[in-house]
């Protein structure tokens, strides 16, 4: 049964599952919110249900309501999950899950995505770390985000590798359909030209700052460079975009849809910046399950999603030459096609939710 409320979500355990071992899902990121977390959290929870009896504890869409729904996750798992045997949440609801290991006994795990352990705040370094290190298991999304959770004191031996994963959905629309619809939406003149996207939110250590005033008049050839998202960083971008290139903000799933099937090269230029972490580089792999060309920095997590020359290419972080170089040879590659095929089925086979599922069961059980 589900339940709404102005805080959230509560899903209570299922009458049919009597003979499953039983979890509670905290998750203060999920749909309706929008988001790489919450798609991530919504496809886990999804998979963990294959396993377990799940019962969920999700906030609602407005963020500012973390203030009052810490406390009100904690008094619902203490009421109504009493006979639960796992709890699982993430790293900002470390504290929480403290208290509950403390009142219960129960087991508690936290999924850590990176930033929820290296965000730059006195107040948030000062006590986050600390409470995620008397859990009982801390599940990283990549082997850099366990490096930064022993950086933080936490015992190596209670982190435990599982990336992130994502579906394969064809996209049954065919390209010219796709460079119509971008083109007539958002008034953009595609004809003969090459679509170079970044997708994600626009924070600095994306780089794409970086790589429209130092990359983009130096790509060979003709093409468009649309940039889709929103995030702090967006004034800085605005500043310097061009006649070559487009930021789009407020993009739905649907747009998504057509972009990515018009797309050439999906780049991902992140940069180095104190306290700010890529933990996997979801938006990548997203890419790479559709047959996108991905070109990305080799650094931090994005190094676990791509993987060189088999579902990507990897170039030095702010390689100037390197972005250009790869980019022209991508636009020239004449086994393109069989370079996507084999993109897709080397993604879709390391990253699937069936077989992280599988792992996460492995793991909780």
């Amino acid at each position: 049964m589900f339940v709404l409320n102005l805080l959230g979500t509560f899903k209570s355990f299922s009458s049919s599952k009597n003979n499953m071992k039983k979890i509670v899902f905290i998750s203060r990121k999920f749909p309706p919110s929008v988001g790489g977390m919450q798609k991530h959290n919504y496809e886990l929870h999804k998979a963990l249900s294959k396993y377990f009896d799940v019962g969920l504890i999700s906030m609602g869409k407005k963020q500012y309501n973390l203030f009052w729904f810490l406390p009100y996750s904690f008094l619902k798992t203490l009421f109504n999950f009493n006979k639960s045997d796992v709890i699982l949440g993430d790293g900002l609801l470390a504290p929480i899950g403290y208290l509950i290991k403390k009142f219960t006994g129960k087991k508690v795990y936290c999924v850590v995505h990176g930033l929820d352990v290296t965000y730059n705040g006195y107040f948030y370094q000062s006590f986050i770390p600390k409470y995620l290190s008397k859990l009982d298991k801390l599940i990283c999304v990549s082997n850099n985000t366990i490096e930064e959770c022993v950086k933080k004191g936490i015992e190596r031996s209670k982190c435990h590798f599982i990336p992130n994963g994502v579906n394969f959905n064809e996209i049954n629309i065919s390209e010219d359909e796709s460079r119509g619809f971008i083109e007539k939406k958002f008034d953009l003149d595609l004809k003969n030209k090459k679509v170079i996207i970044t997708v994600g939110r626009l924070r600095k250590r994306k780089g794409v700052y970086w790589f429209l005033k130092n990359v983009v008049n130096n790509i060979k050839g003709d093409f468009v460079y649309l940039i889709i998202g929103n995030g702090n960083d967006e004034n800085r971008i605005r500043s310097v975009l061009n006649d070559k290139s487009k930021l789009l903000t407020n993009v739905n799933d649907k747009d998504k849809e057509h972009i990515y099937n018009i797309a050439d090269v999906f780049v991902m230029p992140n940069i180095k910046v104190e306290g700010d972490v890529e933990g996997f580089g979801i938006v990548a792999i997203e890419a790479a399950i559709l047959g996108v060309p991905i070109i990305a920095s080799n650094m931090e997590g994005i190094k676990e999603a791509i993987f060189d020359g088999k579902n990507g290419f990897l170039v030095n972080s702010m390689d100037v030459n390197g972005f250009v170089d790869k980019i022209d040879e991508v636009f020239n590659m004449k086994s393109l096609e069989k370079f996507r095929k084999n993109q897709i089925k080397f993604t879709n086979e390391k990253f699937n939710w069936e077989k992280l599922g599988k792992e996460y069961f492995d793991l909780l059980s």
